[in-house]
């Protein structure tokens, strides 16, 4: 969608990790000041939380997070 951005992470480790991603907000033809990361929620995938652009991310052992880049 325009304004806005998906991203699908995942992760094959055992245990959980921490990520922090770089984004070309260039590209994305988005300024990281006025966007935020929205994980929503997901039945049986994941709880809904929010970042702001440099935080790190959880990604559960063996499983994934979907992100949602938008504007605040």
């Amino acid at each position: 969608k325009p304004g806005s951005a998906m991203i699908a992470l995942g992760s094959w480790r055992s245990d959980d990790t921490r990520v922090k991603l770089t984004i070309d907000w260039k590209t994305l033809g988005m300024d990281p000041a006025t966007t935020q990361l929205r994980a929503p929620s997901i039945d049986k995938f994941q709880m809904a939380a929010t970042y702001a652009p440099g935080d790190d991310i959880a990604i559960p052992g063996g499983r994934g997070v979907i992100l949602i880049l938008e504007r605040r």
